[in-house]
């Protein structure tokens, strides 16, 4: 009576498997030739970002054609909000963030349940905890992930800003939390579009080719359905990052309404994903 007493105390919980199994994404990561070369790729090209646009965004910020470039090109309306950041290289660094973080995230997180799928040893990995746990402890890990490289990168940048100026350390602080915590929410959709994707396919790589031709389409279907029905352009307020432009000027609370639309995205992919995973013989 006593023994079966421990045993029921020890057995551990179901936030604790999925807390788990977001740990062992860490060392699947580290443990495979793709997650390596992901991880290369990663470095090489953020280290030129810091090399030179984040290096020099002192320089870059003050130029005056900045603006009218910006809204141009990104379409960015309240311009002025974003380069009156006290810190240049945080605002250099938030910008090019909300670009290349969602397209590496297609790249590395696409690997949630396909390989485990195709070499068929998902049946063995369910004995020992359920398929809601795998699914979302295999989420969490993802973004676990991308968390821990967006920390590295942006220690570094705040690194960079304090060595050009060290009256800057008081003033970081604020903005470091604000781009920490909204890009989270912005790679929160996209993670879950990969972890979508990896269920129905076979490979880490179809499930990739498949998220990035799958968020391709809906931005092409939805430009042609609004050009010749201009009632339903609405559509493109609802498509993957449809508020990153707005979220990269705003500040303070103002930049709370912009995190309604990726939050919804995310709740309603995972579960589609999530109704798609217990259908599917493993």
């Amino acid at each position: 009576m006593q023994s079966s007493t421990i045993d029921t105390v020890r057995q551990p919980t179901s936030i604790s498997r999925i807390w788990t199994i977001a740990n062992y994404e860490l060392t699947r990561l580290f443990n495979t030739k793709r997650g390596w070369m992901a991880l290369i790729a990663f470095a090489i090209v953020w280290y030129f970002i810091l090399r030179y646009p984040v290096y020099y965004a002192s320089s870059i910020i003050s130029q005056p054609q900045l603006e009218d470039t910006l809204k141009q090109v990104f379409g960015m309306v309240g311009v002025e909000n974003l380069l009156a950041w006290p810190v240049p290289e945080l605002a250099v660094y938030w910008v090019t963030s909300l670009i290349l973080y969602p397209l590496f995230a297609l790249l590395i997180t696409s690997d949630q349940i396909s390989s485990d799928k195709a070499r068929g040893t998902l049946r063995f990995i369910v004995l020992r905890t359920t398929r809601f746990e795998l699914f979302f402890g295999r989420y969490l890990g993802q973004l676990l992930i991308l968390t821990i490289l967006i920390l590295a990168t942006l220690l570094a940048a705040s690194a960079m800003a304090i060595y050009r100026d060290p009256v800057l350390s008081s003033s970081f602080a604020s903005h470091f939390g604000f781009i920490l915590f909204h890009m989270l929410f912005v790679l929160a959709p996209v993670v879950a579009v990969t972890a979508l994707t990896s269920v129905v396919c076979q490979s880490a790589r179809s499930a990739t080719f498949l998220a990035i031709i799958g968020i391709g389409f809906s931005i092409i279907l939805v430009a042609v359905v609004s050009y010749y029905i201009p009632q339903l352009s609405l559509l493109s307020d609802v498509l993957l990052g449809a508020q990153v432009t707005d979220l990269a000027t705003s500040s303070g609370m103002d930049s709370m309404s912009y995190l309604i639309l990726p939050i919804s995205q995310t709740v309603v992919i995972l579960i589609i994903a999530m109704f798609l995973f217990n259908r599917r013989a493993l």
